[in-house]
């Protein structure tokens, strides 16, 4: 017989513990995880900068940034045009679309407009000031990557190891972690799609179809209980909806599986 090492007699004395705490365990392992992302996100503040290092600003951009923007303090990647964000943070430092230099600041301003939703936010939250309005844009993905992560409790609660790999599965998912990466607004747009879900499941079908739609056309699943009672319309949406806001991205650099897995443990 081989020697029993150390470890070994360390591994299985512990083995009794977590059989006789395994609903403590299970909830250390969400809290771990919450910590966890924390950590990841704490990686990315920069003194003076704050989280500006998300939005993915570059030195050599193929457009001129606000003059808002140019007088601040921001960090702007080496030898790079920057990626979508910088569009979005740029709108929500001042969300007048007719503005001549924020028109010239944007690759395509009719693009950008359909998803401007989480630029209003970051303005409205920012009380108008182009520099809190920066910020806050900057870590609006974080927030509500927390809010998502309380709200998935509904369908993996903590009562199993099965739920608890669902769970972390959604929130360190590919596009979830690169949208917190990169400022995007495929988070948020998550985020309001599972709580238009949620408010679905509990048969508030007008509060779904407010949230999964932002006064857009309603989705098919809460307008099909009230299809009787609407008058017919026009299906153009007058704001952002849900879906617009979580489409996919014009890329302004390509990315690789393999650098992303890294972005959301270090900043290289």
């Amino acid at each position: 017989c081989g020697e029993t090492l150390p470890f070994d007699v360390f591994v299985a004395s512990l083995i009794p513990f977590f059989q006789r705490n395994a609903a403590l365990a299970l909830k250390l392992a969400y809290v771990g995880t919450l910590g966890l992302f924390v950590w990841i996100c704490a990686q990315f503040y920069l003194p003076g900068k704050g989280f500006t290092y998300l939005i993915i600003f570059g030195e050599k951009p193929s457009a001129p940034y606000v003059p808002a923007l140019k007088a601040m303090n921001y960090y702007a990647e080496p030898d790079s045009k920057g990626y979508d964000a910088q569009y979005y943070a740029q709108i929500a430092m001042r969300p007048w679309l007719t503005n001549r230099a924020l028109n010239e600041a944007m690759d395509s301003m009719p693009y950008r407009a359909r998803r401007i939703l989480f630029s209003w936010t970051a303005y409205g939250l920012g009380g108008g000031d182009p520099a809190r309005a920066l910020h806050i844009y900057a870590v609006q993905n974080i927030v509500c990557w927390f809010l998502l992560a309380g709200l998935l409790l509904r369908w993996f609660p903590a009562t199993s190891w099965e739920n608890f790999f669902r769970w972390g599965g959604v929130l360190f998912s590919f596009g979830l972690c690169f949208s917190v990466r990169g400022s995007l607004v495929d988070g948020p747009s998550l985020l309001m799609i599972a709580f238009g879900m949620m408010l679905y499941e509990r048969g508030r079908t007008w509060w779904a179809a407010a949230v999964l739609g932002v006064w857009g056309p309603l989705p098919g699943l809460a307008a099909a209980p009230m299809r009787r009672r609407l008058p017919r319309v026009e299906r153009r949406p007058v704001a952002p909806t849900a879906a617009q806001q979580a489409e996919p991205r014009n890329s302004r650099r390509e990315t690789s599986g393999a650098d992303f897995f890294w972005a959301m443990v270090g900043r290289g």
